[in-house]
């Protein structure tokens, strides 16, 4: 069992693309507020899904996914979607810890 990472400032939650998949990342969205009540947590999501995080308590922004570039000032990224394409997005826009499930990296983004 591993230690639960350290409360950041500013986390952005990279969603699903996929409707069905948004809706089960509601949860762990959820926990994500309650376990780090003072985390600004922006959410950044496709234009077909950002509609239902906008409904999410505790979160303070959503943003388009396809808009994030360098300089974009969040302290990690958590990335729930199985994607390079994600992990290179968060990794060009500055974000220097990124966390997701990796296919062939072995778990690493």
């Amino acid at each position: 069992m591993t230690d639960a990472p350290t409360p950041v400032d500013r986390l952005l939650v990279v969603a699903p693309n996929w409707l069905g998949d948004a809706v089960m990342a509601l949860p762990a969205i959820a926990d994500l507020v309650r376990a780090w009540p003072g985390t600004a947590l922006t959410v950044a999501a496709r234009d077909t899904v950002a509609p239902l995080f906008d409904l999410v308590p505790g979160v303070a922004a959503v943003v388009r996914a396809d808009a994030l570039s360098a300089g974009v000032p969040y302290d990690a990224a958590l990335l729930l979607t199985n994607s390079f394409h994600s992990a290179l997005t968060a990794w060009r826009a500055g974000i220097p810890a990124r966390w997701g499930i990796g296919g062939i990296s072995g778990g690493r983004c």
